[in-house]
């Protein structure tokens, strides 16, 4: 027996701000589209049949990561050209006017892609564009894509199954956009909207010019000719707020400010003369914190820009490479061609058919032949990716185990369930006494690691060049095999024995810069986590020399540990 699904006859606040935005984008395609982060759910499959009967008669079409640019640009089909004797061409889907986007699975969008999406949306060679994000954690849609696109929301918290009407405004669309013509705005508003902006770290000038649009369009649905107050308001909500990287600060406002607000809060909007509107500053704030999430510093964080890379990965994988014999298919490419290649004939036969007319009248060929020159050679590529080592160099020293030894075991281990998780490799390398000693070689075995890390003692001198000297020997090693290494040293980095085992802080210190400097040098990705009760300038000293990223330990955190280790490596190879 089949059960019975029920929608609930509640909207939540967000889905009706999303309602709110769908509106304000069906009034004008220039705010282009939404971002709709959602694992796959019932709610995320109602919105998509509801945005396609809000947008018919334009039909969706999905752009996924691996994508040709056949599909993209269209050009010269060759199944219909040899069955119909003569050159035909296919319509892609950017230029096409009968079509909107769907976006699928948009956080795995690679830089390559992202870049030509982006071009046309700024050629306008697209009508709306929907992104569908089912990304964990630190996955994302391309921020150059997010950046064009006026809203984005997050329904990942959104369980229930909603009713969700996006085709209310269908029937009125023509009126309301002859009513957007005339739509007044402010002096003053359309300056606070960039100063708005401005305040939360936007540095994007697209921001508040969809923030504008966005007022003018809610103001059109309602049936007004100005942007009142609660238009500007909702505006900042729908298309500011997800983007903000920063909260500013407000001042108390003086008894004759509030006084003032509260007389002009009793007026009636529709009789304020929209010209003199003027909108407290901490009103706009008040309305953007209210609809951004509870984890709000590390929603920002991942919204910066350098996460758009080609190589940014939040699986924690190793560095992607180009090949051309294995790996996920990446676009042809017309380079000379050789038995280590393979051959894209379709993008061959696509590259010379429209010169196999003038080609056959200059060799005297019959009409059913193909000529075909080295210039039209087009060469598949794949991208393949390198599995990750996890060098963990731990400080066992008497200072480390004072301190928090205890504290790094425990975080060590859960990474080491992290890295098993994610496939990686790891090594364990602990430096103590006199010597660093490598207590695990590269392995996946999660067992064994954790019973090395249970067996090590602390306590002695804290040789840290012996360690970094290890480090170094497996990195170069695991890149001869084909790995992609990456050191994390846990230490307080106050060095006190040589590399020769001798008690001598000076000389000491200068081996650990010189083995910093070969890991800079060799560009081996690096995190040094200082394992110090409290941030210490010694560990900042050896994370500069080594080019390493720098973070204290939290405290009873290692998930964060995880994730900084995973960023760092990922955001080192990004930058090469």
């Amino acid at each position: 027996m089949k059960r019975k699904i029920e929608l609930s006859a509640k909207t939540s606040p967000k889905i009706k701000l999303l309602r709110k935005a769908f509106f304000a984008l069906a009034v004008d395609p220039f705010l282009k589209g939404i971002n709709i982060r959602s694992r796959a759910s019932h709610l995320r499959s109602q919105l998509s049949i509801e945005i396609e009967k809000a947008l018919y008669p334009l039909k969706p079409s999905k752009i996924h990561g691996q994508i040709t640019d056949f599909d993209l640009y269209g050009g010269i089909d060759i199944s219909n050209s040899i069955k119909e004797k003569e050159l035909t061409k296919r319509t892609g889907i950017f230029g096409n006017p009968s079509q909107f986007i769907y976006l699928a699975m948009s956080e795995r969008i690679g830089s390559s892609l992202a870049g030509k999406i982006c071009l046309a949306i700024d050629k306008r060679q697209t009508s709306y564009v929907i992104s569908l994000d089912e990304g964990l954690e630190d996955e994302r849609t391309p921020y150059s894509i997010l950046d064009r696109l006026a809203f984005a929301f997050d329904l990942n918290d959104e369980r229930q199954l909603q009713r969700v009407n996006l085709s209310k405004i269908r029937d009125n669309l023509p009126e309301i956009r002859s009513r957007l013509l005339k739509v007044h705005i402010s002096e003053k508003m359309k300056n606070q909207f960039s100063i708005t902006a401005l305040a939360l770290g936007i540095t994007s000038l697209r921001a508040p010019i969809f923030a504008l649009r966005t007022a003018r369009a809610l103001a059109a649905i309602r049936g007004k000719s100005f942007v009142s107050k609660n238009d500007f308001i909702m505006a900042i909500q729908l298309t500011l707020a997800h983007k903000a990287t920063q909260i500013p600060t407000i001042q108390e406002p003086q008894k004759q400010e509030e006084e003032q607000e509260e007389t002009n809060d009793t007026k009636n909007e529709e009789n304020n003369d929209p010209n003199e509107m003027d909108i407290p500053q901490e009103m706009i704030i008040s309305a953007i914190e209210s609809t951004l999430p509870k984890d709000v510093l590390g929603e920002m964080k991942l919204l910066s820009p350098k996460k758009d890379t080609l190589n940014s990965n939040a699986s924690g994988s190793g560095q992607r490479k180009l090949g051309n014999r294995r790996g996920s298919p990446k676009p042809s490419r017309k380079m000379p061609f050789d038995t280590s290649k393979r051959l894209d004939l379709i993008s061959t036969l696509r590259s010379a058919a429209p010169w196999q007319k003038l080609r056959r009248e200059l060799h005297g060929s019959p009409d059913n032949s193909i000529i075909i020159y080295k210039d039209d050679l087009f060469v598949r590529q794949y991208e393949e990716k390198s599995d990750r080592l996890i060098i963990f160099t731990v400080d066992a020293s008497g200072s480390n185990a004072i301190g928090r030894l205890g504290e790094a075991k425990g975080a060590i281990e859960y990474l080491l369930g992290e890295a098993y998780a994610n496939r990686d490799h790891v090594s364990l390398i602990a430096f103590r006494g006199t010597k660093a000693e490598v207590l695990l070689p590269a392995t996946r075995s999660l067992v064994q690691a954790k019973k090395k890390l249970a067996d090590l003692p602390g306590g002695g001198g804290t040789p840290i060049a012996s360690g970094l000297e290890k480090a170094v020997e497996i990195s170069i090693t695991a890149r001869n095999k084909g790995l992609t290494p990456t050191i994390a040293i846990m230490t307080d980095g106050k060095a006190n024995i040589s590399l020769e085992g001798q008690v001598d802080k000076k000389q000491a210190l200068s081996d650990s810069e010189n083995f910093c400097m070969v890991i800079q040098n060799l560009k081996i990705p690096a995190i040094v986590i200082d394992t110090s009760n409290r941030p210490q300038q010694p560990a900042k000293d050896l994370a500069q020399k080594a080019n390493a990223k720098y973070i204290p330990m939290p405290r009873a955190d290692a998930k964060k540990l995880s994730n900084a280790i995973s960023k760092s490596s990922n955001e080192f190879h990004t930058n090469q």
